[in-house]
């Protein structure tokens, strides 16, 4: 699904941490592949690919789960996203 030469985050439309993730990103002129989670098929992409991690706890994502280059954390900070980004090679 999600290509390596770009920042994947997972999210919803209707959260506001995704949508200042993605603004902040999108200035910073990084490359994104936003999926929204709320859909069936990116949902089950997901926890596929996260569930058993320890990214979830006991109140499960904290909301965006951005991927760079293969490692993922939630909630990062964007501009801490750009430099990873960046940097990946």
């Amino acid at each position: 699904m999600p290509s390596g030469d770009t920042v994947v985050v997972y999210g919803r439309d209707n959260c506001g941490y995704t949508r200042r993730t993605l603004a902040s990103l999108r200035a910073s002129n990084v490359p994104v592949t936003y999926v929204d989670i709320d859909y069936p098929d990116a949902s089950g992409f997901f926890h596929d690919k996260f569930d058993g991690t320890s990214l979830a706890g006991e109140r499960g994502y904290a909301l965006p789960v951005v991927e760079v280059a293969g490692r993922a954390s939630m909630r990062p900070d964007p501009e801490i996203v750009a430099r990873q980004f960046r940097r990946r090679r």
